[in-house]
């Protein structure tokens, strides 16, 4: 029979694996985020070449 130590143990590695997951995900996110918004930006300015380069990034961001 495992101790509640070892039990703690392993939770705590299984806590810690998807919070890891978690944080990269956010990265992801807020980096497609912010680049959509420079994407938008760009469309009021009429920057419709940067615009469509900000968006493939977004898109590669995204499939990643």
């Amino acid at each position: 029979m495992e101790t509640i130590a070892a039990v703690c143990e392993r939770l705590r590695a299984v806590f810690d694996a998807r919070n890891s997951a978690r944080e990269e995900a956010l990265r992801g996110a807020r980096k497609t985020i912010r680049t959509a918004a420079c994407a938008i930006r760009a469309v009021h300015r009429l920057e419709f070449d940067e615009a469509v380069a900000l968006i493939a990034e977004c898109r590669a961001e995204v499939d990643a």
